[in-house]
């Protein structure tokens, strides 16, 4: 991977100006260069994505664009691109020779129209991608070379410029006389019309003789058949008949009926007098409809639908006329739109999701996402202060290869349970003076000792002089501290959690809880079901409380909630409910047939109609609603685009930069990285506890002794020369038992540091 910005010589071989009556001339131009980096060295990586951009002399509209990945292996740095052997990817773009066509016509570009002048140049982009960035060369003027200057002599044919040639028109019909080649009967006839008007054309004046007479634009038909025509004028009902000597207009004899036909659904019966008639219809008789058909017709669902409605079948099994509404609305063409999620369209690298998986908010992605995601806070590579300890790396040798540059670099050699580093010019290790406590919680004595007490309303180490007291308090409403021995007898009297499966807990007549099994008229599982037993509710618990006895009709709660008696007075009327309340009513007509997969909205003109569901959403014959694709494919991402009704239509995995433009840093790399700014240890007064072999190489930083501490796998070392007085003596005495919480446990004293842990105190 070549790094550092790369510079390019490009340079055009050949170019040509698309012009339709050019001599044969290929339809591509070569695009040439060297790349290589500030170095010199050239690119030569295995794929390179070139983009080249043809736009408008003044560069505010992109006419083409066309992608190639050139393979530059050993190329030494050397691209040849041969622009026009792709088609366009400008959307709705014209192709290369139209780009270059000065002919006043509009060239559609990637949103925008450009009109050239018949002079004007173009200009080209270059820019390539080596698969690690993307870099463009400087916009260059596209000139003209010798294939062009013979190419822009296609507008004249011979000496003959546009206006000299006979043209036909793009709107002239061609169907009956297509524009071909002429034959020469042809092309004879076209020159006899051009050179002798005279004789091919008859003129307006010319008197004609025969069946007509008079001059060609007032003729008068005076014989058919060179029989003469009757001067008068014929009246209504008429015809011309010739009578032995002339065409004349005369009266036709009249007739009498002697048949009828008639065609179904009507038929015909008698012949010297007819009769007409129809049959009553039926299931394969065309005919007249009768009244008993006409109402039950009548009764059937009307095809009124109110503007935008559809039937839905209600709870009743009715199909009633509803507006959908919630995630969806519909037009009266069958267009199902998705409501809006309240998320504005774009692209997001953090999205909240209701439970339709319709996207709801959009953000970018905090720092906090990175930390919780990662779950921790790396390094600021610019600068940071560290709140915990870092490890260097653990090694037996030292690193081979290391230059002036590297000076700074620092590393722990395990074999020698020492830190290293480079000066610039040779490694060097870090000296230890000594080690042992020289302050215990503020006490600098060379001999202490450890005491316990029962002080305070919480535990409390006081030290004063040499000695350190560990008060623990007896533990009750305002202290926390060890449980006493009166107090564990009273929790241990309270009641317990066991009950038997399906039991409860009822008072007995000593006033005591005693688990018992609910019988009687009614049990309860272990889930809490009450089950009422068969047979249980009789007459008498129904007629209290005002219920009506009736032998027939239904049992319904009344208005006062309880049960009533309901009948219908009328034969055929069904319990119908409302808002209002139940009433008796015939039952709601049927509805119409409907066509598979359809569904019925109203119109415009609130008639119901049978419409496709479609838009965003489809419908099948079960009543599946399936929403369309987004055009995502469907997968896991941590980068996606949404439209305005919060359906994702892109997504891609987060970037690199997506992580550091979120962090507000670039992290240091965990596997060895280059520190740009400066690096704080955590400053710390006492030395951390509970350090294992595990641990050896961690660092930190004693702010009140101002020295540097590592721990070699063993022993804390102090890398600095100090000077001071261990203690000499420590005595730590016997802690009684009832005043230490019942998990509280001293860890081992550790060459250099000393510490207690109650791990189970609230």
């Amino acid at each position: 991977m070549l790094n550092g910005t790369f510079l390019t010589t490009v340079a055009l071989l050949s170019l040509i100006s698309f012009v339709p009556l050019a001599q044969a001339a290929p339809y591509t131009f070569n695009v040439d260069g060297v790349i290589t980096n500030s170095a010199g060295v050239p690119l030569e990586a295995a794929a390179v994505t070139f983009r080249v951009e043809i736009k408008n002399s003044a560069e505010t509209c992109i006419l083409y664009r066309e992608d190639q990945i050139v393979n530059m292996t050993g190329s030494n740095g050397f691209f040849s691109i041969a622009i026009g052997k792709t088609s366009n990817t400008v959307a709705g773009g014209a192709t290369l020779e139209k780009v270059f066509s000065n002919q006043g016509v509009s060239i559609p570009g990637e949103s925008c129209t450009h009109t050239p002048t018949s002079t004007e140049s173009r200009k080209f982009v270059v820019s390539f991608n080596d698969g690690t960035t993307s870099q463009a060369f400087a916009s260059q003027e596209i000139q003209s070379v010798p294939f062009a200057l013979e190419a822009a002599q296609a507008t004249k044919v011979g000496a003959y410029d546009a206006g000299s040639i006979l043209k036909v028109d793009t709107s002239v019909s061609q169907t009956l006389n297509s524009n071909s080649a002429l034959s020469q009967t042809h092309y004879d006839e076209f020159w006899r019309l051009v050179k002798n008007p005279s004789a091919a054309y008859l003129p307006n004046s010319t008197s004609l003789s025969g069946d007509v007479t008079g001059a060609l634009s007032t003729n008068t038909v005076v014989k058919i058949q060179n029989q003469a025509v009757s001067a008068t004028a014929p009246t209504n009902g008429q015809v011309l008949t010739f009578n032995g000597t002339a065409w004349a207009p005369t009266t036709p004899a009249a007739s009498g009926v002697s048949s009828v036909v008639a065609n179904l659904p009507l038929s015909v019966s008698g012949t010297s007098t007819s009769t007409l008639s129809i049959s009553q219809a039926g299931t394969s008789t065309d005919g007249y409809l009768s009244s008993t058909d006409w109402n039950t017709f009548n009764a059937k669902q009307s095809s009124t639908l109110a503007d935008a409605k559809v039937w839905v079948g209600n709870s009743a099994n009715a199909a009633t006329a509803v507006s959908i509404s919630g995630d969806a609305s519909i037009a009266n063409t069958g267009v199902l739109t998705l409501a809006t999620s309240g998320v504005t369209a774009g692209t997001y690298s953090k999205v909240t999701v209701d439970a339709k998986g319709r996207v709801t908010v959009g953000s970018a992605m905090a720092s906090s996402d990175i930390t919780a995601a990662l779950g921790f806070t790396p390094v600021n590579k610019a600068g940071d202060v560290m709140v915990g300890n870092l490890s260097l790396a653990s090694v037996t040798s030292d690193p081979a290869g290391l230059v002036a540059g590297d000076e700074g670099k620092m590393w722990y050699r395990s074999d020698l349970n020492t830190i290293r580093y480079w000066d610039g010019a040779t490694a060097v290790s870090l000296g230890v003076a000594g080690s042992g406590i020289t302050n215990m919680n503020g006490l600098t004595t060379s001999t202490q000792s450890f005491t316990t007490g029962s002080a305070g309303s919480d535990f409390g180490i006081a030290s004063a002089g040499s000695q350190h007291t560990f008060n623990l308090p007896t533990a009750s409403a305002s202290n926390r501290g060890a449980l006493s021995s009166a107090d564990w007898t009273i929790f241990n009297a309270k009641q317990g959690s066991t009950l038997n499966s399906a039991q409860i807990w009822v008072g007995n007549s000593g006033n005591t809880a005693t688990a018992v099994t609910l019988s009687g008229d009614a049990t309860l599982d272990n889930a809490g079901a009450l089950a009422i037993g068969a047979g249980k509710i009789t007459a008498p618990m129904l007629s209290t409380g005002g219920v009506n006895a009736a032998s027939s009709g239904v049992i319904i709660a009344g208005a006062s909630g309880n049960l009533v008696n309901f009948a219908c007075s009328t034969s055929g009327h069904v319990l119908k409910w409302s808002v209002t309340g139940w009433s008796c009513a015939f039952p709601d007509p049927s509805i119409p047939t409907l066509a598979s997969g359809k569904i019925w909205v109203g119109n415009a003109g609130n008639a119901a109609t049978e419409v496709t569901l479609s838009g965003d959403v489809s419908i099948d014959t079960a009543g599946v609603a399936n929403l369309a694709t987004t055009g995502v494919t469907a997968g896991t991402f941590t980068k996606v685009g949404v439209d305005a009704k919060g359906r994702v239509t892109v997504g891609s995995a987060m970037a690199s930069s997506d992580i550091t433009a979120a962090l507000g840093f670039t992290p240091v790399n965990k596997a060895g990285d280059v520190m740009v700014g400066n690096l704080s240890l955590a400053s710390v007064t006492s030395d951390p506890a509970g350090l294992v072999a595990g641990d050896e190489g961690k660092m930190w930083y004693r702010s009140d002794l101002n020295t540097i501490r590592y721990w070699d796998g063993t022993t804390l070392v102090v890398p600095v020369p100090i000077s001071f007085s261990p203690l000499s003596a420590l005595n730590i005495p016997l802690i009684s038992p009832p005043l230490l919480h019942p998990s509280a446990e001293l860890s081992p004293l550790l060459i250099g540091q000393s510490s207690m842990r109650n791990k189970d105190l609230p």
